[in-house]
């Protein structure tokens, strides 16, 4: 509450606002990786949260999980955990974009933002629960067509998506 001359409070700039923070957790982010994702994600998400945006915190590697964006310990333990459960297993980026998408659509919200924090490429090495039902193994190209196709359908549907690559470039794909 203290407002000194030079400041101006921004909860209300934000507050229209949804924003998603969609965090790598597969196996290639083991490592400095998940530490700077981790890092990243809790910064974001208490840097909008003071704004006044609603942020929700989700990771993903074959499926989709929440994350515990509270403190940085959290969201640090909760990435250590699902990637050292997926050291051998892909990401598949475009699946995990999809869900969130169709997610962040029922927000009520008119600004909707997705933040893809990643370390690059998608990568198969085990199907999506979705694929496996369907009986199907993308190869990593196939991966990598969704993925386009899943950042096309999101901007079509006007989610601003951002990316934030972890020692990687991520905009080739994003």
């Amino acid at each position: 509450g203290d407002r000194r001359l030079f400041q101006r409070p921004l909860a209300r700039l934000y507050s229209q606002y949804h924003v998603t923070l969609l965090v790598d957790c597969s196996g290639s982010m083991s490592g400095s990786g998940c530490y700077y994702a981790a890092q990243a994600a809790h910064i974001l998400f208490v840097s909008l949260k003071e704004s006044g945006a609603s942020v929700d915190v989700i990771g993903f590697n074959r499926e989709i999980f929440k994350l515990a964006a509270d403190s940085f310990q959290g969201i640090n333990r909760d990435m250590i955990n699902l990637v050292s459960e997926e050291a051998a297993s892909g990401n598949h980026d475009g699946y995990a974009l999809s869900i969130v998408t169709n997610e962040i659509l029922r927000q009520d919200k008119p600004g909707r933002i997705i933040c893809v924090i990643s370390d690059g490429v998608p990568r198969c090495d085990y199907p999506t629960p979705d694929c496996q039902r369907k009986g199907c193994f993308p190869t990593n190209r196939e991966l990598s067509e969704n993925l386009s196709f899943e950042v096309n359908n999101t901007r079509k549907k006007g989610i601003v998506l951002l990316a934030l690559g972890i020692e990687h470039k991520v905009s080739n794909h994003y």
